[in-house]
């Protein structure tokens, strides 16, 4: 499961264009008027690929949450949003350490506004063969 999520947050990395990423667990003070995003690995229970094989089916979602600051618009976080939604385009192949990640879908949720923040899930859908 962790060369999944490397694979994930890989790609991510690569298309941030700047904005900062705050990963689970990590300590991080949000600056006021600073965007950033939080990708959260959301598994869910692997199933054997056929009975008796020595390769499960993986599968999950892998969502990121745009924070933007309240106020502004959508027309950046909507930017952003396209800007993963592409990079993780319905069956990009994402390969780590050997195993590929294929994407099945991705998109945006709905956005909401709180704590002056306006935030928006994009939601990314996985699937993997990992052997046992």
């Amino acid at each position: 499961m962790k060369r999944i999520e490397a694979a994930l947050n890989t790609q991510l990395i690569a298309n941030a264009n700047g904005v900062a990423i705050v990963f689970q667990n990590q300590k991080y003070t949000p600056t006021e008027g600073t965007p950033y995003m939080q990708p959260f690995f959301l598994p869910a229970q692997p199933d054997p690929w056929v009975i008796g094989a020595a390769t499960n089916f993986h599968t999950g979602i892998y969502q990121v949450t745009l924070m933007y600051p309240a106020g502004e618009g959508q027309g950046d976080i909507n930017t952003q949003a396209d800007i993963i939604i592409a990079a993780f385009n319905q069956t990009t192949k994402l390969t780590y350490s050997s195993i590929d990640t294929i994407i099945k879908s991705s998109g945006r949720g709905n956005a909401k506004q709180d704590d002056g923040w306006y935030f928006m899930p994009v939601d990314i859908r996985w699937e993997c063969y990992l052997p046992n």
